[in-house]
């Protein structure tokens, strides 16, 4: 497995890094995510979020909590396509199978 050995650099200073914390906060949380599948709206709503129409605003601290339960890798095709334009990187030998994350 490859490992990056160099040295990490900070591109955005602590300022810039609060600005982009704000401006996401806000995007969810003011203007929302509007989605065309109905179901989505109705399990955002289900969820607790508020919910205009086709458009969720979403609570700031709910999208952390959903996104801290991703995996950190993961292998192989996502279970929700089959299309084989989706690169597949699992391998029927497990020695070429590649990992992401």
């Amino acid at each position: 497995m490859f490992r990056n050995t160099m040295p990490r650099y900070e591109i955005l200073s602590a300022d810039a890094v609060a600005v982009l914390d704000r401006g996401w906060r806000r995007i969810v949380s003011e203007i929302g995510v509007q989605f065309a599948k109905p179901e989505a709206v109705e399990l955002f709503r289900k969820a607790g979020q508020q919910v205009d129409g086709d458009v969720v605003k979403f609570d700031p601290e709910f999208v952390l909590e959903q996104a801290a339960k991703a995996p950190r890798e993961f292998a192989g095709t996502p279970p929700w396509t089959t299309s084989t334009a989706w690169p597949c990187w699992r391998s029927r030998s497990p020695s070429w199978t590649r990992r992401a994350g």
